[in-house]
């Protein structure tokens, strides 16, 4: 497909960006709070907003959603389901130095109104025995959004549950669908894209063993673009992929669209500085399925990396 053709329904972005190179890391999102609320109605391009969760319900998590710094609300399910009684609600942390997931089993969608997100995410001692060590990981299938989740993300979504994977979870816009299978792995908030058939056994793997997966990994989303590109060049030269092997310590900012970011590694007791830059050109992709002229993306190159 031509970058001036326009996409139509058999056209996947996701195939289109592969093709044209562009890197996976430096792609997530910013989110270092989240809500994760299940809901097994049929979700629309706006799951929240187009559900049948009650008014009432829909203010309270936008009043905290206004008041909270990069933060997300998104709908899960499993099929089939998997949960007892009441709805399942989570709510999680994707801090670097202690992540942290809560866990809540609602009896109706009005019992959102009682539960103080903000307290949960403080660790509030009220909400201590919600504390949850359980790992979730959860694919986008949110096909209204975007067709690349309907035809990559269901497929991921079966295969990484199959196992009896109880903590994998269909998951409304992640963000980057033209990276799909798209799936983030909370509460560390490990971004992922492109996991195909040939990842789905090494992507669960890891994550229950600490370790990040580098062939799928976009970047933390308690990093921003250019934290995260520098963490990939950094883990791919020193093979470190353990999750908490590094630190951020601050990204300094160059000019001419470079960066000086800083690393801490605590077992070591060493600290790293990665420079990065842009690449000579940026990368023409898609960024939807229905859209009909390609944009141009950033794309990061190492320029010099030092060990202190």
């Amino acid at each position: 497909m031509s970058q001036d053709q326009s996409a139509d329904s058999g056209f996947y972005p996701c195939e289109y960006s592969l093709e044209a190179g562009e890197q996976l890391f430096g792609t997530a999102p910013r989110i270092d709070a989240w809500v994760l609320i299940e809901y097994t109605g049929a979700w629309g391009h706006e799951a929240l907003d187009e559900s049948d969760i009650p008014d009432a319900a829909k203010a309270h998590l936008a009043a905290w959603l206004e008041g909270t710094p990069n933060a997300r609300v998104k709908l899960i399910r499993q099929t089939p389901r998997r949960e007892g009684e009441g709805l399942a609600c989570f709510v999680a942390r994707s801090d670097e130095a202690s992540p942290r997931l809560h866990r809540f089993q609602l009896d109706s969608y009005e019992a959102l109104l009682d539960l103080d997100l903000a307290a949960a995410l403080a660790d509030d001692p009220a909400y201590q025995e919600n504390l949850s060590g359980e790992r979730l990981v959860l694919v986008c299938t949110n096909g209204r959004r975007d067709t690349c989740c309907a035809r990559y993300g269901l497929a991921a979504y079966r295969a990484l549950s199959s196992g009896g994977g109880r903590n994998v979870w269909q998951s409304s816009h992640l963000g980057g669908h033209r990276f799909a299978a798209t799936a983030v792995c909370l509460p560390h908030g490990l971004m992922h894209g492109r996991i195909g058939a040939e990842h789905y056994w090494s992507f669960d793997e890891a994550y229950l063993s600490n370790q990040v997966l580098l062939e799928t990994y976009r970047g933390r989303t308690c990093y921003d673009p250019a934290a995260q590109a520098a963490e990939y060049f950094l883990r791919e030269k020193t093979g470190e992929r353990g999750i908490g092997a590094f630190r951020l310590i601050e990204t300094v900012d160059l000019a001419d669209g470079e960066a000086i970011v800083r690393f801490s590694e605590p077992a070591a007791g060493r600290w790293h500085d990665v420079r990065i830059g842009p690449s000579a050109e940026p990368v023409q992709v898609y960024k939807n399925s229905g859209d009909e002229k390609t944009v141009p993306i950033r794309q990061y190159r190492l320029l010099a990396h030092k060990v202190d």
